[in-house]
């Protein structure tokens, strides 16, 4: 007879008899017992983490006041959350001002920056700013740049050096297409090809404007960038 026909033989035998029952069942109960509290202790935390976690997040972004028996050092990492979560708001205001098409969510970049940094001190303005960075990428747009003469025409001729200079944003760079100088694009410097250069202007503030400075065609003040 095979082991298996034995075994099968034997439970029948067993199971078969009422006291033979409660015997197996008091077994099990024995052997799974720990394992049964164990996972009946880790529903009971889980649960009371997840109710620690909610007053957590009530507390930071709502200001819901914490229970009494709340740890010093706990209230002082939701202050510390609250206080980044001002200079985040901040820094989030910033980049609306100069956003198209639509605005970032301070809810959204708080509830990262929550689960990230929670427990940490609150960063600077600065800081705050590299972060919100995360979220959005910044245009660059070309500002073509053309030397006029005294009766408003395109000086063909011309190729005096130009200085671009941006006030609310950046110079990425500037080019022609001569191929005569060892321009570097990165250069806000630039020699003229017939009478044109092309800039590349990275916008930082709503009034974001160019200045264009060169001998004899400009005047220095500035244009804005629409």
């Amino acid at each position: 007879m095979s082991a298996a026909a034995v075994v099968a033989k034997a439970a029948s035998v067993i199971l078969g008899d009422e006291r033979g029952r409660r015997a197996v069942g008091w077994i099990l109960v024995a052997v799974f017992s720990p394992l049964i509290l164990l996972i009946a202790i880790l529903c009971g935390l889980g649960a009371g983490s997840a109710a620690h976690n909610h007053s957590a997040v009530d507390a930071c972004f709502f200001g819901t006041v914490l229970p009494q028996d709340t740890p010093q050092e706990y209230r002082t990492h939701v202050a510390q959350m609250r206080s980044a979560f001002s200079v985040l708001d901040s820094a989030v205001a910033g980049v609306n001002t100069i956003t198209e098409g639509g605005s970032l969510d301070p809810i959204r970049i708080k509830a990262v920056f929550c689960a990230l940094c929670f427990g940490e001190d609150a960063p600077s303005q600065r800081a705050a700013s590299r972060f919100v960075e995360c979220f959005y990428t910044l245009e660059e747009r070309s500002y073509p740049v053309e030397l006029l003469d005294e009766n408003g025409r395109l000086s063909w001729t011309a190729d005096s050096e130009v200085k671009v200079e941006v006030t609310g944003g950046a110079v990425i760079g500037t080019g022609t297409g001569r191929n005569d100088d060892d321009h570097v694009y990165t250069d806000p410097t630039c020699r003229a090809y017939h009478g044109r250069l092309l800039a590349a202007i990275r916008p930082e503030e709503p009034d974001c404007a160019v200045v264009v400075t060169a001998d004899g065609f400009s005047t220095g003040m500035p244009i804005p960038l629409e």
